[in-house]
Formats: structure tokens, sequence, C-alpha cells
């Protein structure tokens, strides 16, 4: 945890306080030991995601503040997320569930 602070005290020369706050506040952060979910930092009803195993992890949290975590195996969403811009992931993930005709009748 020590270096990560100075790791972000040397950052603070380069880049806007805003961008540090940024940094400072993950929603979702990602390491070997696994995905660790931050709820305090989320805004109700988005969507965040990250990659983790060759699986795609969605976290949203709801109106009410219930965090609702959802795992995806599909290599062919897992591979098209894992290369896409992060606005892209809300129409491949459209695109998916059309294809399997997931949506609700």
């Amino acid at each position: 945890m020590c270096f990560r602070i100075q790791f972000l005290l040397r950052l603070r020369n380069f880049i806007s306080e805003s961008q540090l706050n940024i940094l400072l506040d993950s929603a979702i952060e990602v390491n070997d030991d696994g995905v660790k979910v931050n709820p305090e930092v989320m805004e109700n009803e988005k969507f965040y995601h990250c990659v983790f195993k060759n699986k795609v992890i969605l976290v949203f949290k709801d109106h009410q503040e219930f965090l609702n975590c959802f795992e995806i195996e599909e290599k062919e969403i897992v591979e098209q997320i894992k290369s896409s811009k992060d606005e892209d992931v809300h129409s491949i993930l459209e695109s998916y569930i059309e294809k399997e005709k997931l949506k609700k009748q």
C-alpha cells in the first residue's frame, strides 16, 4: 500500500487533481488476488465492468443501492470486450442479448 501512495504522489506532478481523484476512487479494482468492488464510489443505475481470469465481471448498483454482479464466460464476448473501448461494451452486450434472444418477451 505504501508503494501505491508514493506512486500516486509522484503522479500528482503530471496529472490534474480531478484525474488523480478518479484513480483513487475506482469503482472496480483488479489484481492477482481478484476483483475488489468499491460500492461507495459507484453511481446508482450504472454498469461497471472488468476482465478477470478470462471472465467479464459486470457490477451494477441499483436505485436501492443493492449490488448486482454477473460473470460472463462466453469466449466470444470476453474477447470482444477485452479488445474494445469502454464505451463499446454496452453495444457488445446488447448485440449478444439480441443474438441469443435473451431479452424478455
